[in-house]
C-alpha cells in the first residue's frame, strides 16, 4: 500500500494556503517548530513510529512493500527517496536499500525528534520520561521541556484519569525542567529547575526565552537570560498564562491565558494546580509589550471558547493562532487569524477537525501546523505543511 499526499486541502483554506504536504504518517505528533535557517524541524511524538530510510532505489523497495503488505510513505527527496514503513522496527532484509536509516521508536509518552522539511526523521533528542514543548533557540540549540531527570518511564497522574472519566477535560502538568540539546556536541544539559511544572519555553528573542512556571504557586510567564541566567517573572495574574511566543523584532510577546474573576474560581484553580492539574477552558489570546510593560487581550469570545497556540507573522502585523470559536465546547480546532489591535479575524482551516500548533517559516511562505486531516485512526495527528500565500 503507498500513501503519497501532495495537497490535503478544503473548502475555503485555498484564501490562505497551497500546496499542503504531509510530513509524518503514524502517531502522534505535535508542536512542531522550524529552526531558524528552515531547512530543519523540531517536533513532539508519541505512539506508532516505525523505520524510515532514503535510497536511489525505486523499484524494489516498492515491491517488497507491496509482498509484506506494508503501509509506506515515499517522497522525492534531494537526488533520492525518502521512504516511511509504518510500524516496522526490524531492519533484517532491508539493508540492501538503504543509504541512510532511522528507527523511530514506539513511545507511550512524548519524545523530542528532528527531522527534515521533507519529512525525513533522522535525530532524537530527549532520553526519556515526557517531553513537550521544544523549540530551536537557534540552528544549533534546542530548548525543550522534560521530566526525564526524575526516571527515563513516562510519568503519570492518578487524578486526571478521575476527571476525564466525569468528562472533564484537563492537561497534566507534569514535573517537567527546561533542558537544552546541542546539536553541535551532542550534549544535553538542565537549564532550569524548580518544584512543579517549568515548561512552555516555545519562544525566544536572541538570548531571552520566555516559560511557564508554578515556581511561585500560580502558572505564570518568566524570562530567562541564557547567558547572565537572570530570571524574571513578567505576569502577575491569578489563573494560567502560557504558550508564549516572542515576535520576530523582541517587541511584543504573545501568549494565551484564564484570568481569573473571583474566589470560587481561584479556589478551583488552585485545588486544581495541588494536583498537577489545569482546565484548558475559556482561554483568551493577551499580548505583552515588552517597552511599555503593558497587557492587551486580543480575542474576547464567548464561554466555551479556547484560544491557544498563538503566533506573529513575520510581520508583525498579525497573529495566527487555533480556537473553537467556529463551535464553543467543542474538541473541533481551525487556525484563524487577527490583526494585533484586535481587529480583521479571519478563519484559515476548514477541516472540521483539530488543527493547532501553527508557525510561520522566518520569511513567512510557508505555514506548519498540527492535524488529524488525512488520519487513519481516532488517535492520529500529524505534521503538515503548506505555501502561505495569505496578506
Amino acid at each position: 500500500m503507498i500513501v503519497l499526499v501532495s495537497q490535503i486541502i478544503f473548502k475555503g483554506e485555498e484564501r490562505f494556503i497551497r500546496n499542503i504536504k504531509q510530513l509524518t504518517f503514524a502517531g502522534e505528533n505535535a508542536e512542531a517548530y522550524f529552526s531558524p535557517k528552515g531547512d530543519k524541524i523540531v517536533f513532539q511524538s508519541k505512539g506508532e513510529g516505525g523505520l524510515y530510510f532514503t535510497t536511489t532505489d525505486t523499484i524494489n523497495v516498492e515491491s517488497f512493500a507491496e509482498r509484506k503488505g506494508i503501509k509506506y510513505f515515499k517522497v522525492k527527496r534531494y537526488n533520492d527517496y525518502m521512504y516511511f514503513f509504518a510500524g516496522v522496527y526490524d531492519t533484517s532484509g532491508l539493508s540492501r536499500f538503504f543509504k541512510d536509516f532511522f528507527i523511530k521508536p514506539k513511545s507511550e509518552c512524548d519524545q523530542i525528534y528532528i527531522m527534515d522539511t521533507f519529512g525525513y526523521v533522522f535525530k532524537k533528542v530527549s532520553p526519556g520520561g515526557a517531553n513537550t514543548c521544544s523549540w530551536f533557540i537557534d540552528d544549533k540549540r534546542i530548548l525543550f521541556a522534560s521530566t526525564f531527570g526524575k526516571g527515563h518511564k513516562c510519568p503519570k497522574n492518578p487524578y486526571a484519569d478521575e476527571y476525564l472519566k466525569k468528562g472533564v477535560y484537563v492537561w497534566r502538568l507534569f514535573d517537567y525542567d527546561l533542558y537544552i540539546y546541542d546539536l553541535e556536541n551532542d550534549s544535553l544539559y538542565r537549564l532550569f529547575s524548580s518544584k512543579g511544572y517549568d515548561a512552555e519555553g516555545e519562544g525566544n528573542y536572541g538570548n531571552i526565552i520566555v516559560f511557564t512556571s508554578s515556581k511561585d504557586g500560580d502558572l505564570e510567564l518568566y524570562t530567562l537570560n541564557l547567558k547572565t541566567k537572570e530570571v524574571k517573572r513578567i505576569t502577575n495574574f491569578p489563573g494560567y498564562d502560557g504558550g508564549a511566543m516572542f515576535s520576530p523584532s523582541g517587541r511584543y510577546i504573545v501568549f494565551r491565558a484564564h484570568h481569573l474573576r473571583n474566589k470560587m474560581q481561584i479556589k478551583e484553580f488552585q485545588m486544581l494546580l495541588s494536583k498537577g492539574l489545569v482546565r484548558p477552558e475559556d482561554v483568551e489570546i493577551f499580548i505583552y509589550d515588552t517597552k511599555t510593560k503593558k497587557f492587551k487581550q486580543i480575542t474576547h469570545s464567548p464561554k466555551g471558547v479556547s484560544n491557544f497556540a498563538p503566533y506573529f507573522h513575520p510581520s508583525e502585523k498579525f497573529i495566527i493562532f487555533s480556537s473553537n470559536l467556529h463551535k464553543p465546547g467543542s474538541f473541533s480546532f481551525e487556525l484563524y487569524k487577527v490583526d494585533i489591535d484586535g481587529k480583521n479575524l479571519q478563519r484559515i482551516t476548514y477541516s472540521g477537525g483539530f488543527n493547532a500548533f501553527p508557525m510561520f517559516s522566518k520569511d513567512g511562505k510557508r505555514l506548519i501546523w498540527t492535524s488529524n486531516r488525512n488520519a487513519q485512526k481516532r488517535r492520529e495527528f500529524n505534521i503538515f505543511m503548506a505555501e502561505w500565500v495569505g496578506d
